[in-house]
């Protein structure tokens, strides 16, 4: 595939992930406010998400409208990157980013979003599909607190998951980890589950959410690696 087409591919991923969470989060934030438990945290975490989600919007956007604006918006940004990064590296070491590589990208997106306004109705299966995603992985939590025969009201599956997804998007580290297993089982004691239980439920739910995709994408990675090693030397 084409980079432009690949690049838009990915971002667009990435936003329909974040729209479709914020769906979710909306109902959770009813529940936390419902039960006097929405604190700073959250709503800090919550304004990061969409900050990033409205920065994809607007770079999908200048790429629609101008390659050229979008182009000299991001070499701004990557010569601030640079200004910064130059203060921890040597003086004889170039930019950390390629200005001209700006450039590429947004022709790269322009040309992705030309592709894309050609086939714009299909864009509503994924749209929907990453809401449901996010209903499939409130389903798992559920099946996880049954596996554990420990009761839970609609109410909690959809706080405790929203603080789970919240923070795993915004951790400072590689999928939440550590960072998620310690606030999502605060987040459910605080709900009346016993601290035992939550942190057994929490390190259930990340093995299947988190720790099984990972190691399947290996398999995956290392099968589609063979075969391309076949077609090349058949």
């Amino acid at each position: 595939y084409s980079t432009g087409r690949v690049t838009v591919a990915s971002t667009l991923f990435v936003l329909f992930d974040y729209i479709g969470f914020l769906v979710i989060l909306a109902l959770g934030f009813g529940v936390l406010i419902r039960r006097d438990q929405l604190t700073a945290t959250e709503i800090t975490a919550s304004i990061i998400i969409v900050i990033i989600a409205l920065a994809i919007i607007t770079v999908l956007v200048l790429g629609a409208r101008s390659e050229q604006l979008l182009g000299d918006i991001l070499v701004r940004i990557t010569n601030m990157i640079n200004k910064v990064v130059k203060r921890f590296r040597t003086k004889q070491a170039g930019d950390y980013i390629n200005p001209q590589r700006a450039y590429t990208f947004a022709h790269d997106i322009a040309e992705g979003i030309r592709e894309l306004r050609t086939i714009p109705k299909e864009l509503v299966i994924p749209a929907l599909l990453a809401i449901n995603g996010k209903v499939l992985m409130i389903i798992l939590l559920l099946f996880v607190f049954l596996a554990f025969s420990v009761p839970v009201s609609i109410g909690t599956l959809i706080a405790g998951f929203c603080v789970s997804y919240l923070f795993l998007i915004v951790s400072p580290t590689p999928s939440g980890i550590g960072i998620v297993e310690g606030l999502m089982t605060l987040a459910l004691s605080s709900f009346y589950i016993p601290l035992g239980s939550a942190a057994v439920l929490t390190l259930a739910y990340r093995g299947f959410t988190l720790w099984l995709p990972l190691f399947i994408g290996m398999f995956a990675f290392r099968w589609f690696s063979s075969n391309q090693n076949l077609e090349v030397n058949p």
